[in-house]
């Protein structure tokens, strides 16, 4: 259960896609079938990543209320707090 939420850190990964096409005809009128025609697509992808481990451990008791025990049952992945941060920024044309 303590996995479950954010007492052991979180990873974030959010992207964004933007994507378009564009289309120009130029005639020319005093020169019949004559035609200029720009066709161009513009594509950008944007990545943000964020990763923040905690160390962690979970503990068994004894159930006694007079002379509580607690042992370690299982321990985190990590020894010590780390943060991990990446971008990605492209664009196609």
């Amino acid at each position: 259960m303590v996995i479950t939420t954010n007492q052991t850190g979180y990873d974030k990964d959010t992207r964004y896609y933007y994507q378009t096409n564009g289309k120009i005809e130029i005639t020319n009128p005093w020169v019949k079938g004559l035609k200029f025609t720009l066709n161009a697509a513009l594509d950008k992808y944007i990545q943000q990543t964020k990763t923040w481990v905690k160390p962690w451990y979970i503990y068994n008791w004894n159930g006694d209320v007079a002379n509580p025990v607690t042992t370690p049952v299982k321990k985190g992945p990590a020894t010590q707090a780390t943060l991990n941060q990446g971008n990605s920024d492209q664009l196609n044309v």
